[in-house]
């Protein structure tokens, strides 16, 4: 399981339970309770990246990604669980990677990314176009 797209604190956190330091409590569990009051789709949403496997985060389920991404980001602010700008920055960074992994399976959820993000360029089509012709090619 990857952890390396959780901010730093959190990471820490999963390293001491790696280590056996919290009993009974899943690396989700950790997230939930260092971000309290999340809902359990936004704890879903807010973990899913964080697996570095986009399989299943579908064109519908982008936006919701992406509404959630400015959430995080405002509640951090308003509750100051961790230092800002820096948590908006590693935010941003973890969408911006989603958008190649995304890229890699799925054309119509690149797509919603970059629309999301308002990015769409001729880069990132180009990208997009590449990364379909490697999947039907079978060359990965």
């Amino acid at each position: 399981m990857s952890v390396q797209l959780l901010p730093p604190k959190i990471i820490s956190l999963i390293t001491l339970y790696n280590k056996g330091e919290f009993a009974g409590e899943t690396w989700e569990s950790i997230v939930k309770n260092t971000l309290r009051d999340l809902t359990k789709e936004q704890l879903k949403l807010h973990v899913y990246p964080s697996e570095g496997d986009p399989t299943g985060l579908s064109v519908s389920k982008v936006p919701e990604l992406w509404k959630w991404v400015n959430e995080i980001k405002q509640i951090n602010k308003s509750k100051g669980v961790f230092p800002e700008p820096i948590f908006s920055n590693e935010v941003e960074r973890h969408w911006e990677r989603l958008f190649n992994l995304l890229a890699d399976q799925d054309a119509a959820a690149a797509l919603a990314h970059s629309r999301c993000s308002s990015t769409v360029s001729l880069n990132a089509i180009a990208h997009i176009g590449k990364r379909m012709v490697r999947r039907i090619s079978g060359d990965k």
